[in-house]
Formats: structure tokens, C-alpha cells, sequence
């Protein structure tokens, strides 16, 4: 078998061209099979059920995650993906003085930064009329275009009202912190998805 391919000529005929009895092909080839074909089968077959097995429901949130702190998202708008990024660290934190209440507040100070990061990355002008701190309203102004039943503004709205009220409720708990981090983090991601297919438009 690998000297068809190193001779790219039909196993029969390379059999023949060094002598070995045609009467002796069936169990060569029986034997180059077993010793070389199965195995790279078997091969393919493992790859594939590792690339299926990646599609899990925890996979697919990881390269989502993954993705916005380090990836494509980060390259768009580098510096409130490294302020996520620092956040995230906090997580790691299992003081108990710890107040995770000012997660929501760091979650808000990152989403206003975003939105005019994305406004500059994507060479849009921003509304003067809008104030500059009215995330709400940069943001929806930003997608109107690609958000045309607005699904992406309720989701803005939401976002930004949610880690409001965990900012000002002083028992906010470590997984409620969480969420409000990880919904941050999707919302940022779907925002600039519509932007980016807006601007394609």
C-alpha cells in the first residue's frame, strides 16, 4: 500500500511488476485493508464524533464566550471586551465581603463604553441629540437599521435595565452577578452583529 502511493500506480499492477503470484492478490489486499484502509476509517469515524460531541449545549456557550472576550468581538472593540475580561476575573473572588452588587455597575460603565467604541470601529457618526451617557438610545439608534422588528432594542432595554437593579439591590448574589455578566457579555455580541449587518446593507 505505500508503495502505491509513493509509486501512484493500482495495486494489481505493482504486484505484478515485483513478481508476486496474482493467485496471492485476494489476501494482500484482504491484508492491506485490515493494516491500513480500517484504520483510517476507524480514524475518520473518531473525528467525527469528537466534532459532533463539540456541539454541546456547555461547548457551544464556551466558543460563544470565548469569542466575545478574545475573538472577533475583541478586535472590533478592544477595550470594553478587555474591561468583560476583567470582570470575568472576578469571579474568581470568593470573599465573602465581596460586593457583587458593583458588577451590575461595571456591566453598565462597559455597556455605555461599548456603544461608542462601536460608533467609532464601524465609522458612524454619533447623534449629537442623544446624551452621552443614554446607552439606551445610542444603542438602538445604532441597529435600527438591521432591526426592523425590533427584537435587538427590547434587548437593549432589557440589559440595561436589569443590571440597574442589581447595582442598587445591596444582597445582589454571586450566580445573580453572574447572569447579569453573561447577558452583558450576549448582549454586546448581538449589537454588534446588527450593526455589522446594517453597515453591510
Amino acid at each position: 500500500m505505500e508503495q502505491c502511493g509513493d509509486h501512484r500506480a493500482d495495486f494489481l499492477s505493482l504486484c505484478m511488476a515485483i513478481g508476486i503470484d496474482p493467485g496471492n492478490f485476494e489476501i494482500m489486499l484482504q491484508q492491506g485493508f485490515h493494516n491500513y484502509i480500517y484504520p483510517f476509517l476507524d480514524y475518520v469515524a473518531a473525528k467525527i464524533d469528537a466534532a459532533s460531541a463539540g456541539t454541546s449545549i456547555e461547548e457551544v456557550l464556551e466558543t460563544r464566550m470565548t469569542d466575545i472576550l478574545t475573538g472577533e468581538l475583541r478586535k472590533l472593540t478592544p477595550q470594553s471586551s478587555a474591561a468583560l475580561a476583567e470582570v470575568a476575573q472576578e469571579f474568581a473572588t470568593m470573599s465573602e465581603s465581596t460586593k457583587w452588587q458593583n458588577v451590575g455597575n461595571s456591566c453598565r460603565h462597559i455597556l455605555k463604553e461599548f456603544v461608542f467604541e462601536l460608533y467609532a470601529a464601524r465609522n458612524i457618526a454619533v447623534p449629537t441629540e442623544i446624551q452621552a451617557g443614554n446607552f439606551k438610545e445610542l444603542g438602538k439608534r445604532l441597529v435600527k437599521d438591521a432591526d426592523s422588528r425590533g427584537t435587538v432594542a427590547k434587548l437593549i432595554d432589557a440589559i440595561w435595565d436589569h443590571s440597574q437593579v442589581v447595582t442598587h439591590r445591596p444582597l445582589t448574589t454571586k450566580d445573580e452577578a453572574l447572569r447579569v455578566f453573561v447577558w452583558t457579555c450576549l448582549a454586546t455580541s448581538e449589537i454588534a452583529r446588527a450593526v455589522g449587518n446594517s453597515t453591510r446593507n
